[in-house]
């Protein structure tokens, strides 16, 4: 093993050989460009699918259609120690209002929620994000629950009205 001075000595004689001239450089890259074939023949792996990226875009429209279509979940709600503090979308929480913390529907999205339990329905705006707690779908704010009757939390039906 080749170490302190001997380590650089090697390293020095590896990269002169290595040196070229610019003339040099470029008849080889005109070589490797005049002998490659031209893009259109160059023919697509077989299994082009497999190291494709994923269309993004596509999955998320997917996300959405699903939620427009109805989302349904444990429902939770937010009250007294988030009053008058500043929410995600930059308003302030006012736990009076028929307002709703979504994880993905954008800003403004007016949402109607449906309580499996009592069969009533409300329908909040979105203006925050959350919920935080695992396999709730919605955190509503303290009006919200009231109308819908919920005792804690409930299970719940969401369908998307668009944007309000």
């Amino acid at each position: 093993m080749l170490t302190g001075d001997r380590l650089i000595v090697a390293a020095v004689a590896m990269l002169s050989s290595l040196s070229f001239t610019t003339s040099q450089a470029r008849a080889g890259f005109r070589d490797f460009v005049e002998n490659s074939a031209p893009q259109a023949e160059q023919a697509a792996p077989a299994d082009w699918t497999a190291w494709r990226q994923p269309d993004l875009k596509a999955q998320r429209a997917e996300g959405r259609a699903r939620t427009h279509g109805g989302q349904t979940g444990l429902a939770t709600w937010y009250g007294p120690g988030f009053h008058g503090r500043k929410t995600a979308s930059g308003e302030r929480f006012n736990t009076n209002a028929m307002t709703a913390a979504h994880r993905s529907l954008p800003f403004g999205t007016r949402v109607q929620v449906v309580s499996e339990a009592t069969g009533r329905s409300v329908v909040v705006r979105i203006n925050d994000r959350g919920p935080f707690r695992r396999g709730a779908v919605i955190d509503l704010s303290h009006a919200a629950s009231r109308a819908l009757g919920m005792d804690g939390t409930a299970r719940v039906r969401l369908v998307s009205l668009g944007a309000g």
